[in-house]
C-alpha cells in the first residue's frame, strides 16, 4: 500500500485534504504540510530546504525566546506549552460538520469545535507574532548565527523570492517547525511494526537494523519515518540531527528498567490517532544515572 501510494500513483495522493482545522492553523495551506501539490509548495518547499533545513539551523542559536522558554521552564509556561501542542493536534484530527456536511458547517458552534479551533489558532498567531517582533526589534543583540526566523526574515526583506511573503507565509512556516515537527520527532514510529516485514516487530530489538541494507530516506517503504515521494520531509536532515543526540545521551546517560511491580507483559501498546502515534496510555520506566 504504501508502494502504491507513495511511488505507483504519488501524483494522485501528493495533496492534502481541505480539512478546516488545518487549514486554519496553516494560515489557510500556506505552510509546507498542508498546502496542495501547486507551484506555491514546490517554491516553499525549495525555500525551506535550501535555506532552512539543509544548514540545520537551530530555532534559537544562542538566546531565549518566549517559545523556549515555554518549553524548558517548569510549572505554568511549560504547561502552556504542551497544552498548546496537544490542543493543536486535536483540532488537526478533529471532526468538523463543515469538512464532511458543508450546508451544516454551523453545528460546529454547538459542538465546541469553532471556539476551541479559534482559540487555538489566537495561541498560535501570538506566540508567532512574539517571535517575529523580537527578531526585527533594532535593540535586538546581533546573534552570531541566525536561526530560522532570521532566515525567514532575511529572505522577506531581500525579495529572494518569485512572489512577494509576507508575515502569513512565515508564521505559517513557523507552525510546521514548532507543532508538526516538535511532535513528529518525539514520536516517531512511520510502518516498522509491520509483521509482513519485521520479524518480531514489538521487541526492541536495534541490532536488527545491523548489516541491514533498509534505508529510511524514503527510497524503502518498510521504513517511512519521513515519508517518501513528493512530499517527503523537507526537514529530513533537521530531523536526523536532533534525534541522534537525544536518542544517544538517553541510552548513554541511563540505564532503563521497568518499575519493580511490572512486567514485559503488562507494557501497553495501545495507540491513539494523531498526526503522529501516541501510546494511549503512558509508559512508566525507572531511569537510573550510568555515570
Amino acid at each position: 500500500m504504501a508502494v502504491e501510494v507513495m511511488k505507483t500513483h504519488n501524483l494522485d495522493f501528493c495533496s492534502r485534504p481541505n480539512l478546516r482545522g488545518p487549514r486554519k492553523l496553516s494560515y489557510e495551506a500556506l505552510d509546507l504540510a498542508f498546502s496542495p501539490y501547486i507551484e506555491y509548495w514546490k517554491e516553499m518547499r525549495k525555500i525551506c530546504v535550501v535555506h532552512l533545513f539543509s544548514g540545520v539551523h537551530s530555532i534559537v542559536p544562542s538566546e531565549k525566546t518566549k517559545f523556549l522558554g515555554w518549553y524548558e521552564e517548569e510549572g505554568a509556561e511549560r504547561s502552556r506549552f504542551h497544552g498548546m501542542l496537544k490542543e493543536s493536534e486535536a483540532m488537526f484530527t478533529g471532526f468538523s460538520f463543515s469538512d464532511y456536511f458543508p450546508s451544516r458547517g454551523w453545528a460546529d458552534r454547538f459542538t465546541g469545535f469553532h471556539t476551541r479551533l479559534e482559540k487555538a489558532f489566537k495561541e498560535h498567531v501570538a506566540l508567532y507574532q512574539e517571535l517575529i517582533d523580537e527578531h526585527l526589534d533594532p535593540n535586538r543583540p546581533k546573534p552570531d548565527q541566525e536561526d530560522i526566523v532570521d532566515v525567514l526574515l532575511r529572505i522577506r526583506k531581500d525579495r529572494d523570492f518569485p512572489f512577494d511573503l509576507i508575515m502569513d507565509h512565515i508564521k505559517a512556516v513557523l507552525m510546521d517547525v514548532f507543532i508538526v515537527g516538535t511532535d513528529t520527532v518525539a514520536v516517531t514510529v512511520a510502518i516498522g511494526r509491520d509483521p509482513e516485514t519485521w520479524e518480531n516487530p514489538e521487541v526492541f530489538c536495534p541490532e536488527r537494523f545491523i548489516g541491514n541494507s533498509i534505508d529510511y530516506k524514503g527510497r524503502d517503504f518498510e521504513l517511512i519515518p519521513f515519508g517518501a515521494g513528493r512530499r517527503i520531509c523537507p526537514g529530513i536532515f533537521m530531523g536526523v540531527a536532533e534525534m541522534e543526540p537525544a536518542l544517544a545521551n538517553l541510552l548513554y546517560k541511563f540505564d532503563w528498567e521497568m518499575p519493580n511491580e511490572m512486567s514485559k507483559e503488562d507494557i501497553d501498546f495501545a495507540t491513539v490517532p494523531g498526526l503522529a502515534v501516541h501510546k494511549k496510555n503512558a509508559l512508566l520506566l525507572a531511569a537510573y544515572s550510568s555515570m
